[in-house]
């Protein structure tokens, strides 16, 4: 790796390239006819290393202010001193929490673009429009991209520096503040909302990687699908993924009780029963539990009114029986798939630690 930039970066780019090791999907790519990614893709490396640079400042600052005497005044006992300063002025904290929201939020924005490029076929290279295969029916991750995409919108306009604000207080004695705690409250946010950004691209970028079966990702890749997948299954048809995106932010009982699990089982992966077996490709199920038996209904009202027709008898009469027995046969089916349904949430929502 040539001597450009900083040590720093070269390190952050080791680390990608260590994920990616093994990974028969670059591979595949190597002959191939693109010069050059996307920024989001190629310099990942680079904007991930500033944030972390920038995460490494705020962890200096508020460890050295956790171990500061910040009291007013100072009590030095051996001395037999009280001295007044200013070693309670939030300043550094401050200015680091603002730090912390720019450097979290870039992260989040980074992300949100490379999901974009995952779900839009214009530049995903062959992958599925918003990574299903039964677009028009089913949406995919077309609205978990939008989410990712209001969550970094609105960290734009979180990280505005509180630090850089100040109001006089205490009859002018206080006359200059660090606006610390509007900074803190607006970090907690932003980091809240990159965690969520980017619990959705590991969930769209598992779904993706299993459209390219049989090849393999890299090791580090197929390490975060497998965990991917103990929390949440593949999508196939439309379902809420808000508790998904919840679980692999780290904000759901199910990721605490997969880590219980893997601390019982002496630290191994938490296999889902639905993970993808590379070098198998997975065929889609049914796309609906009873579009067979809704299709036997259909055929069988179309039957009637042939039977009908070749016997001379009413038509007009056969086909109102037929409607009418489609119509209720199909809501009959209907409501047992809702029920079932209804049954299945019930059965997860108990076995929810």
């Amino acid at each position: 790796m040539p001597s450009v930039r900083c040590a720093d970066k070269r390190h952050r780019l080791g680390n990608v390239t260590r994920l990616l090791a093994n990974s028969a999907i670059m591979e595949s790519h190597r002959w191939c006819d693109k010069v050059q990614d996307a920024y989001s893709l190629r310099c990942a490396p680079q904007v991930h290393g500033a944030s972390r640079d920038l995460l490494d400042y705020v962890e200096y600052t508020i460890t050295t202010e956790l171990n500061a005497a910040t009291d007013n005044p100072l009590v030095l006992v051996e001395d037999e001193m009280l001295v007044s300063a200013g070693n309670f002025h939030g300043q550094p904290l401050a200015f680091a929490l603002d730090a912390l929201a720019m450097a979290v939020s870039e992260l989040a924005n980074i992300s949100e673009r490379r999901v974009e490029r995952l779900v839009n076929p214009n530049l995903s290279d062959g992958l599925p429009a918003f990574l299903t295969t039964d677009g028009g029916l089913n949406s995919g991750f077309m609205i978990p991209q939008y989410v990712a995409a209001s969550l970094v919108s609105e960290n734009k306009s979180l990280c505005h520096p509180a630090s850089v604000d100040s109001i006089p207080t205490s009859a002018g004695q206080e006359d200059h503040v660090s606006m610390g705690n509007a900074s803190a409250l607006k970090a907690w946010q932003v980091v809240a909302n990159s965690e969520h950004a980017l619990a959705i691209e590991l969930l769209a970028a598992s779904q993706a990687v299993e459209f390219l079966a049989p090849l393999e990702p890299g090791r580090g890749a197929a390490a975060t699908h497998e965990f991917v997948r103990s929390l949440s299954p593949r999508l196939r048809d439309d379902r809420p993924l808000g508790p998904d995106i919840e679980a692999v932010a780290g904000r759901d009982p199910r990721r605490v009780a997969a880590r219980r699990r893997r601390s019982r089982s002496g630290g191994a992966r938490v296999s889902s029963p639905r993970r993808l077996k590379w070098g198998v490709p997975e065929q889609p199920p049914p796309k609906h539990p009873y579009r067979d038996t809704l299709i036997i209904y259909a055929a069988f009202a179309a039957l009637i009114v042939v039977v009908a027709w070749l016997t001379g008898g009413g038509v007009a009469r056969a086909v109102a029986i037929a409607v009418l027995f489609y119509v209720v046969a199909s809501a009959w089916s209907l409501s047992r798939w809702r029920n079932k349904l209804r049954e299945e949430a019930e059965r997860a929502r108990e076995e929810r630690p």
